[in-house]
């Protein structure tokens, strides 16, 4: 996505929204979600932010490229683990099973026409929605670049 700074692993268009999902392989491994917390086995990821990040990426692309806002909604999808515990506080990014994921996405309501679906999947299809241009980056292109890597670090 963009200059290649970023990656989004999974974007799935239908008549009940746009989610972008972030995939873990976590075989046999003890998951905690809770707020803003993802834990592997204790110790704490990143995954929130990047899944956030990706999500706030894919809207702004492609509510570009369709010229209307598209809400794209964050979910971590994760592979294999041994256990998902959630805390008190509910996670601020859907966290879903590989096993969860496709019931999940068919449950919830429409959100979006045939029309809608038709145009934003195309606006997906097309490389320009993702990629900067051929030629390279120009200057503001670079800053804005930057900018982006920096917010996100932060």
């Amino acid at each position: 996505v963009g200059a290649g700074e970023a990656d989004i692993d999974h974007v799935v268009i239908g008549p009940n929204g746009v989610f972008t999902l972030n995939t873990k392989n976590h075989a046999g491994k003890r998951i905690f979600v809770g707020g803003r917390t993802f834990m592997v086995n204790g110790v704490k990821q990143h995954f929130v932010r990047n899944s956030e990040f990706e999500a706030t990426r894919a809207s702004r692309l492609l509510s570009a490229a369709v010229h209307e806002t598209i809400e794209v909604r964050p979910v971590i999808v994760v592979v294999g683990a041994a256990s998902i515990a959630v805390g008190r506080t509910a996670p601020v990014v859907e966290v879903r099973s590989s096993g969860q994921i496709g019931r999940w996405l068919q449950k919830r309501k429409p959100v979006l026409s045939y029309d809608q679906v038709v145009r934003i999947a195309q606006a997906a299809g097309q490389r320009g929605t993702w990629h900067s241009a051929e030629g390279g980056l120009d200057d503001t292109q670079r800053h804005v670049v930057r900018f982006e890597r920096l917010r996100r670090d932060i």
